[in-house]
């Protein structure tokens, strides 16, 4: 069949090499942030980082939280060169992604992707300027309104006091 012939041409070093690529240290400064900033209202978990250093952190943030225990859907986001990237995830009892992700960004930018896996970005205000942590604060409430969940009731997935106890 189809995936016989694909596998028998792959270059499985170069996958390997692609999957396993060796990350920067700042991406586990980053990651270990996120994670501090990360907040759960009822089973939807938000988190937006003020910068990161690329856009693949998002989509793998948004990946590792919809695997939290009681945790249906995620959105994650982050300040890239500029634009904002934000990526949404869902369980199969979470609801369709781009439908929650749809309210979120309309009139802001782009999104599309997936039922469980959706996407998007706000561009900049095409001046140069940044993205302005008001346009940040908009997009979670929208996100937690589709959602369903009150923006009221946020706990932080980790505690900074917990991180600091472990040290």
């Amino acid at each position: 069949g189809l995936v016989g012939w694909l596998s028998e041409r792959a270059d499985h070093q170069a996958l390997a090499d692609i999957e396993h690529a060796p990350l920067a240290r700042a991406y586990y400064e980053e990651m270990m942030l996120a994670l501090g900033s990360t907040f759960i209202y009822g089973d939807t978990a938000v988190c937006f980082l003020p910068h990161a250093g690329n856009a693949e952190i998002v989509g793998e943030l948004a990946d590792l939280l919809i695997r939290c225990a009681d945790v249906r859907r995620v959105l994650c986001g982050a300040v890239v060169t500029g634009q904002v990237i934000v990526s949404a995830r869902t369980s199969r009892e979470g609801g369709d992604a781009v439908r929650l992700l749809t309210p979120a960004l309309k009139g802001l930018g782009h999104w599309g992707g997936h039922p469980n896996r959706a996407g998007g970005r706000i561009a900049s205000d095409g001046d140069g300027g940044e993205v302005t942590q008001g346009i940040l604060e908009e997009v979670k409430g929208r996100w937690l309104r589709a959602c369903g969940v009150s923006e009221t009731r946020g706990m932080r997935l980790v505690t900074k006091r917990k991180v600091l106890d472990l040290f």
